[in-house]
């Protein structure tokens, strides 16, 4: 069995400690997030941090994008 140091087939329910970097003007794009978590997203500066499964990153980007918002980054700080 290999050993996998990325998370792209990480297909579990297992949530990382996510960085979305956002222009948030009006809250959408924290709704968005917050739709996906288990808690409230983290305010930070330029953006949001949450907890979620790996898998749903990419639909949190897909929603965000279509309320034309625009996403700067997103990076995973921890499992």
């Amino acid at each position: 069995m290999k050993s996998v140091a990325h998370t792209p087939e990480d297909y579990t329910d297992r949530v990382y400690r996510v960085y979305f970097e956002v222009m948030d003007v009006d809250g959408k794009a924290e709704s968005i997030i917050a739709s996906y978590s288990k808690e409230l997203p983290l305010k930070k500066a330029f953006g949001y941090e949450a907890n979620v499964a790996m898998q749903m990153i990419p639909e949190i980007v897909r929603r965000i994008t279509a309320e034309n918002i625009a996403v700067y980054q997103i990076v995973r700080l921890q499992k």
